[in-house]
């Protein structure tokens, strides 16, 4: 499973980039220019940023690949094709409003359980009774405001992958993906391919809603921002000249697009459409599906595997004779089996027959790392009660019997002391069906601690996937990470911040009214150019379209002697623009405060989860 989860995404990203490449080395029709400069003869080309954190490859040989498509339409069907990117602007705007009350409410979630952690730090730490828990609670979170950077340096990985799985159990809160800390990182392939995979998504949505109002695009990107990966469609400056309509359009038409691929695997997985890859192996135990990361088990059960017994109970649908049942219930017979206490389920009539001698023989009590303490429960009474250090296995292997043992003499009955808290987990290996070869193959993993714990960290079910195992769960784990992305980024991209779509949709609502197109069209001629110059002669400069949403203001192009679109002609701007602007950044940089303290609210969170 975890080659599969490495060798597959990592083929498949792999693939999908050598296909871009094969497509640019492929398209003949590039944008022109005279004032093209050399290295826009590349194939490829370069930018880095002067400070160095921002690192840009980008490309125009996929220019007018939007437009060819197009050009396979009718008028009536591109007609029909715009009306519905008009309908994604209504989109765009519901979605604008969700995504800012999702935020504003993981923002007071984080916050609250933010202050109930500094809470219980008070009241363990607090050496003083005058002093209220709220009071020492508020000083823990300052404390931690102030040492965060030195502590994030120096606390131990495993600490704050503790905390994060804590928080994730909860589920009562937006769960940030974060390879190695939130998800395993072996899962860091395929989350980069779904994310690429959304990228090319999104920007594509863009780039044929600006197709339908003549706008070509000037060049595709991809970016790299300190670690953080993106990639952009970036136009020409003659995208201002839009009327405020298809500038919303255009803002909405990328974020739409991944919500089209969230509804179409949503609706593909609700019409059942996976049932083709999966059988039902109910009757014979709970398939595990899932293991959180940084549970023990991680290490020893893997999706797919058949748990058929917990200690001696059965907990598939189909009981057995002579099998015992925890539960009448068989959907609930492994969460009621775990939720009960080691008292209320064992049988202390069951054991294991010994050679008394070899028993007897054993180490005494304290035990190894890797002993466990067992105890005789039946034989002579001279020996009853008498503890020995042993490994557990291969005796807990079989299937405890009962006692007394056949010969008293001979033998005597053991089981783990009470003290070890143990539980015995039977589990088949993925890939059978339930044949004898399958069966041959069991073993027994043991856990030691609460049982709970096993609960909350083992997703189990009923479904096992067909043929491959690995193949096919690695492609429902993509799916569910395309699913999960393209839905976040619907809901990030409409968020009214700088420089995102939300932010330019914003804009060209605000400027609905305002805005005169004929006269901003008379403002300066455009000239489409793909390599920006600072020299006014040289026209119109591209721009990127989600990357230049704050400067409403901007003078179009590199020329002088314009005015900035969307401004009225005359005395100047009018009360009801001001107000609009204004309106406006106090909307962005309000959303801007509550994203970053959302962003604080986990670290510290993180930080107090794992002191």
């Amino acid at each position: 499973m975890l080659t599969a989860l490495l060798i597959l995404p990592s083929l498949t990203l792999l693939v999908l980039l050598i296909s871009i490449h094969y497509c640019v080395l492929n398209s003949k029709t590039r944008l022109t220019s005279s004032s093209s400069s050399a290295t826009s003869l590349r194939v490829w080309n370069v930018d880095i940023d002067r400070s160095g954190f921002s690192i840009s490859l980008w490309t125009d040989r996929l220019n007018s690949i939007p437009q060819k498509l197009l050009n396979n339409l009718n008028y009536r069907a591109a007609s029909r094709l715009k009306r519905c990117y008009d309908i994604g602007v209504g989109l765009g705007l519901v979605g604008c409003a969700t995504a800012s009350g999702v935020a504003i409410w993981a923002w007071y979630n984080i916050w609250k359980d933010v202050w109930r952690e500094a809470e219980l730090h008070a009241a363990s730490a607090s050496t003083s009774t005058s002093t209220s828990a709220s009071v020492a609670a508020a000083e823990v979170v300052r404390a931690g405001v102030e040492e965060v950077g030195k502590r994030l340096t120096k606390r131990a990985m495993e600490d704050v992958v503790q905390g994060a799985s804590e928080i994730g159990a909860k589920g009562d809160m937006l769960l940030p993906l974060i390879p190695g800390v939130t998800i395993p990182l072996s899962h860091l392939p395929t989350l980069v391919l779904a994310f690429v995979v959304n990228q090319l998504i999104h920007e594509f949505g863009h780039a044929i809603s600006a197709s339908l109002d003549d706008i070509q695009p000037s060049r595709l990107s991809f970016n790299l921002h300190l670690v953080i990966p993106s990639m952009m469609i970036s136009f020409p400056s003659t995208v201002d000249q839009l009327d405020p309509n298809a500038k919303m359009r255009l803002a909405s038409s990328g974020p739409v697009h991944n919500l089209m691929t969230w509804f179409t695997l949503w609706l593909l997985t609700t019409a059942g459409a996976g049932g083709w890859f999966w059988y039902d192996r109910g009757g014979e135990g709970k398939v595990v599906e899932d293991v959180h990361w940084a549970s023990p088990l991680y290490a020893h059960l893997q999706p797919g595997d058949l748990i058929t017994h917990l200690d001696d109970v059965f907990i598939g649908d189909q009981v057995p004779t002579g099998y015992p049942s925890f539960s009448t219930s068989t959907n609930d017979r492994w969460s009621s089996y775990l939720s009960s206490s080691s008292s209320e389920t064992d049988d202390l009539t069951k054991g294991w027959c010994m050679d008394k001698t070899s028993f007897l023989s054993l180490p005494y009590v304290p035990c190894e790392s890797t002993e466990l303490t067992f105890t005789i429960i039946d034989g002579p009474p001279k020996d009853k009660g008498q503890e020995r250090c042993m490994v557990p296995h291969p005796i807990l292997d079989i299937p405890s019997g009962p006692c007394p043992c056949p010969d008293p003499t001979r033998w005597v009955c053991i089981r783990p002391s009470g003290v070890e808290n143990l539980l015995r987990i039977r589990v088949r290996p993925s890939g059978g069906s339930g044949g004898k070869r399958e069966k041959e193959r069991e073993r027994v993993v043991l856990w030691n601690g609460p049982r709970e714990e096993v609960k909350d960290a083992v997703a189990v079910g009923i479904k096992a996937a067909r043929g491959w195992n690995g193949g096919v769960r690695v492609v429902a784990l993509f799916l569910h990470y395309l699913s999960t992305i393209a839905l976040s980024l619907y809901l990030f991209n409409l968020l009214p911040l700088p420089y995102t779509d939300g932010s330019q949709l914003l804009l060209s609502l605000l400027s609905w009214r305002s805005t005169n197109p004929l006269q901003s069209l008379a403002v300066i001629p455009m000239q489409a150019t793909l390599m920006g110059s600072s020299s006014p002669s040289e026209g119109g400069r591209y721009r990127e379209f989600e990357l230049d949403s704050e400067d409403e203001e901007e003078l179009v192009g590199g020329g002088g002697g314009g005015r900035p679109i969307g401004m009225r002609g005359g005395g100047g701007s009018g009360v009801g623009d001001v107000w609009k602007r204004r309106l406006r950044r106090v909307i962005v940089w309000g959303m801007t405060s509550v994203v970053l303290g959302w962003i604080g609210g986990w670290t510290m969170l993180l930080l107090l989860r794992s002191s």
